[in-house]
């Protein structure tokens, strides 16, 4: 991608087309998909209307970048179709990660999305590009038949379909222009949200996505549990879990349980040989490198000669990713919170024991001494956790990426946090999100903008790049620049503190 003219860049994060087709379907539902459709519908025509200018007063076309969790085929769980015959466990737990599934639902998607997806092909008509970078929710897009069938989609709804399909990109790594920018979503860096092996996530043998901790616990945990607001659970800490459960009293709280077990127990079992791969690569075989590692060097080949870029730095790259949840027995514990419980049952076993066999100043001494023990056990114990939250961690990772790929600008998205901010001399900047937009209320025209979608916008290179980060107003159908990075200066239009993050 780094051969291709520098175009004016839009960037957009974690738009989530589809994630609100889960049942049941309601009213609300569908008024949210016409929002969504309706908000990016006026966002592109908006953007054709108003191109980016060369300093000769000439129109510069735009690439459109999707910065992943742009179809939210994670979240999508429609299971009713004619045409589809259930296997047991997916009557139980939803649609398997399989190829065929993931083509089901792009078509599901593009039926009831199907004003943004028109939308977008007539954006490709008018003589720009759509570079779809791939996440965590949509990467049903390594299977190349699913991303044959997205370009089909789109290109249907245009005049020369062989042309459209020609300005239709798939990143499913990063995007890359040398000099100027590097594009990834971000969920390598989540220990949650990675795959084993990012640069493999589909099983060669099954032909299924590969478990991360989230994919697995949307399936066998929060789709057999309906009133879970999955939604929200980004947002939420143990507390609100708690307060959640309680009321789940009685049976409902021990079938909660019994999904709970039954996704840690799935989760463990199925990244027991991505476990025994890393234990054997650590120990050395010492007969060279295995059949794996050769495989895995030659994908990072490919991807370092698709975007133009040295090998070595695809490498380092490389190195920087997060290990998943699952990488070793005690990771998995400390992410399943399994610690805490254990702490708990010890420390109810130590009490009776103490009251049971002490009294007066002893059993008091002990009982401080134990406290204090707990308690120091309990914040180690926690600083190990995987981190839950990986925003704060990212500007770290962006600077590092910068001075990998020696580029001024580096974009991740996946947190839903929108961020322009300057490290050195790069750059980074997180787009935000639009998923909570079709949930969000509205404001009077007149009003203070409460809207809730920011995107990116990257013109020019060199001293002259311009990065912009831009809120999407639903009520005036245009964009506000909130923060202007460009050369050294830095303008400040607006706190982002005091703007919600959507998401």
């Amino acid at each position: 991608m780094s051969g291709a003219p520098r175009s004016s860049l839009l960037v957009v994060s974690d738009l989530h087309l589809g994630s609100a087709l889960r049942p049941p379907m309601t009213e609300r539902s569908y008024q949210m998909i016409d929002k969504l459709d309706a908000e990016l519908e006026q966002f592109l025509r908006y953007h054709l209307s108003n191109p980016a200018m060369t300093e000769e007063g000439d129109k510069l076309p735009w690439t459109l970048v999707f910065n992943g969790d742009t179809i939210d085929f994670l979240h999508m769980g429609l299971t009713v179709a004619e045409h589809i015959q259930l296997e047991a466990e997916e009557a139980m737990y939803g649609l398997s990660f399989v190829r065929r599934r993931s083509r089901w639902k792009l078509q599901e998607i593009s039926k009831y999305h199907h004003r943004a997806f028109k939308a977008l092909a007539h954006f490709i008509e008018a003589g720009n590009q759509i570079v779809f970078v791939v996440g965590n929710h949509d990467a049903d897009l390594w299977f190349e038949k699913v991303r044959r069938d997205l370009r089909s989609l789109l290109a249907r709804h245009t005049s020369r379909p062989k042309a459209a399909k020609r300005a239709i990109h798939f990143a499913p790594w990063f995007y890359y222009e040398e000099g100027r920018v590097y594009i990834e979503h971000g969920h390598r860096f989540d220990a949650y949200s990675t795959f084993p092996d990012p640069l493999s996530p589909v099983d060669s043998e099954t032909g299924e996505l590969k478990p991360t901790f989230g994919h697995w616990g949307l399936r066998y945990f929060c789709n057999p549990v309906p009133t879970l607001p999955i939604h929200d659970l980004e947002h939420w800490g143990a507390g609100d879990f708690i307060r959640w459960a309680w009321t789940k009293a009685g049976v409902g709280l021990v079938s909660l349980v019994a999904f709970y077990i039954n996704f840690l127990w799935r989760y463990l079992k199925d990244t027991a040989e991505a476990r025994l791969h890393n234990s054997q690569q650590g120990q050395g075989s010492g007969k060279g490198q295995s059949p794996r590692i050769k495989r895995r060097g030659r994908r990072l080949a490919r991807f370092a000669k698709k975007a133009q870029i040295k090998l070595s730095r695809v490498r380092e790259l490389d190195q920087l990713r997060e290990a998943h949840v699952g990488a070793s027995l005690g990771r998995f514990a400390l992410a399943a919170h399994m610690d805490k419980i254990l702490i708990v049952i010890l420390s109810g076993i130590g009490l009776l024991v103490l009251t049971t066999v002490l009294a007066g100043w002893m059993l008091y001494l002990s009982l401080a001494i134990g406290a204090v023990f707990l308690s120091l056990t309990w914040v180690g114990l926690a600083r190990l956790r995987p981190m839950q939250d990986p925003h704060p961690y990212m500007s770290e990772v962006a600077h590092k990426i910068g001075e990998i790929t020696d580029v001024p600008l580096v974009v991740l998205g996946h947190t839903h946090k929108p961020v322009l901010e300057r490290d050195g001399e790069v750059k980074w900047l997180n787009p935000g999100s639009w998923e909570h937009l079709p949930r969000s209320e509205g404001h009077a025209p007149n009003a203070p903008c409460t809207c809730s979608a920011k995107f990116g916008v990257v013109k020019g290179e060199g001293e002259a790049m311009e990065v912009g980060l831009y809120q999407w107003c639903s009520a005036k159908k245009s964009a506000d620049l909130i923060l202007n990075l460009q050369g050294d200066e830095q303008d400040v239009l607006g706190k982002l503190s005091e703007l919600p993050e959507g998401g």
